[in-house]
């Protein structure tokens, strides 16, 4: 986790708090060609407050990666929904496109 520059508002200090997630592949020189790449990723946890009451921790939620869990967890769900009806449909002795 990354603190990062603080911002003065009136009496208070505000620090944005990151969790930083790196990854770097290095490349290799070959026929004058340089290779490689990676990644960075950061992703907001909370806001630090520090002022005359004291410091609190104030969550910053991710939406973006809530949504994206969300519709992983429902397309796999439906996957499974449909994977059940197969089997289901096989175990009668039918088919689903009618053939059987």
């Amino acid at each position: 986790m990354v603190q990062g520059e603080a911002l003065k508002v009136g009496s208070r200090e505000l620090r944005p708090l990151v969790r930083v997630a790196s990854w770097v592949k290095g490349g290799s020189m070959q026929e004058g060609a340089c290779g490689g790449g990676g990644f960075v990723q950061m992703r907001p946890l909370a806001i630090i407050e520090a002022g005359p009451e004291g410091t609190r921790r104030i969550p910053v939620p991710d939406l973006t990666c809530t949504a994206i869990r969300c519709m992983a967890c429902a397309s796999l769900l439906s996957f499974l929904v449909w994977a059940v009806m197969e089997v289901w449909r096989g175990l009668k002795g039918g088919r689903a496109d009618g053939t059987g």
